[in-house]
């Protein structure tokens, strides 16, 4: 069997596998990975920083308070209709897993990204399925800004509001078991949620 290590994504890594290559997937307790930045973008091409931190800030996307923090209490941007996502992250990804995978603080770096800004980092991109967004696993999503993850729903911003904004990841099925003891991280699903419950 040929396994191709590769992960355009948040994150995360794909691996690529010849289809009788049959996989357990796992439900990962702990999905940390060290973020750099996040842009939010209405047409892909001018994005609005609403996150940086140069050192870079691990949070755990497995733990929906993780990005509550990172984001603080508003954002302040445009108004309008925001379907896309650029997240620049470090290409170290650690997990955690219960039984029966039992491990914890499990490194898995990622090879073959999107480049970053700078080495040892990657930026990865969102987009609505309008905008391209092609979930991991159907024919694309390979993080890139050509060919972007899926963003599970559109935010709306309004106008002269300071907007709470909430990055939420779903990450069931985000651990792969590619042979006994070998596994891999999948990237997982986003939806950008706003304070008036738009996503």
């Amino acid at each position: 069997m040929n396994v191709r290590q590769s992960l355009y994504a948040l994150i995360f890594t794909l691996l690529l596998s010849s289809p009788s290559l049959a996989q357990t997937l796992y439900t990962p307790s702990e999905f940390k990975v060290t973020l750099y930045s996040v842009a939010v973008s209405m047409d892909g091409v001018r994005f609005v920083e609403v996150f940086d931190d140069p050192a870079g800030l691990q949070v755990d996307i497995a733990d929906p308070t993780s990005f509550t923090s990172a984001f603080g209490d508003s954002v302040n941007v445009p108004a309008g209709t925001y379907r896309w996502i650029r997240m620049t992250i470090g290409a170290d990804l650690f997990w955690s897993a219960g039984a029966p995978v039992n491990r914890t603080d499990e490194l898995f770096t990622v090879s073959g990204g999107p480049p970053g800004p700078a080495p040892g980092q990657m930026s990865v991109y969102f987009a609505t399925d309008d905008q391209g967004g092609t979930p991991n696993g159907q024919g694309g999503g390979e993080g890139t800004l050509a060919s972007p993850f899926l963003l599970g729903a559109a935010a709306r911003i309004g106008a002269g509001t300071a907007t709470p904004m909430r990055l939420i990841f779903v990450v069931p099925d985000a651990l792969k078991e590619l042979s006994p003891g070998v596994y891999a991280l999948a990237p997982p699903q986003l939806v950008l949620v706003t304070e008036h419950g738009d996503s």
